[in-house]
């Protein structure tokens, strides 16, 4: 019954948008880190790169909101998607200590669609790292 919706929803989708939709990797599709504008993408609404200016919107968002907190003085995010990662680069008001990148960290995964907080690495200034879950 699944599949026959899935069918009828591309079908659909295919003749409104006028594309050639390719349905993505099964397990992607389901997966906690293919995002909303993920499809958007494979549907042919936006663009990959469109897709990729609003990642880079999102990572200058990320970081202007660690900047408002006592313990970031700069910030840095990278973000990639499939699977969604970030790699943030701060610098501290104070020395930060493994707590304080944890808690980044929980808080730029809790920021985007499907980020977990085992795939954000937090680094300081000099490069040492604060937070990474293996």
């Amino acid at each position: 019954m699944k599949s026959l919706v899935i069918s009828a929803l591309v079908l659909v989708l295919s003749f409104v948008f006028g594309t050639n939709w390719q349905p993505a990797p099964t397990d992607a599709l389901w997966s906690n880190t293919y995002t909303f504008q993920d499809a958007m993408v494979d549907l042919g609404v936006i663009s990959p790169r469109q897709h990729e200016a609003i990642l880079r919107v999102r990572e200058g968002e990320m970081a202007a909101m660690l900047m408002q907190t006592n313990l970031v003085d700069t910030a840095a995010v990278t973000l990639s998607t499939l699977p969604a990662m970030a790699v943030v680069s701060v610098s501290g008001t104070c020395t930060l200590t493994p707590e304080d990148g944890e808690t980044i960290a929980l808080t730029v995964s809790r920021m985007m669609e499907g980020l977990l907080p085992e795939n954000v690495m937090v680094v300081d200034d000099n490069l040492n790292v604060l937070f990474v879950d293996d």
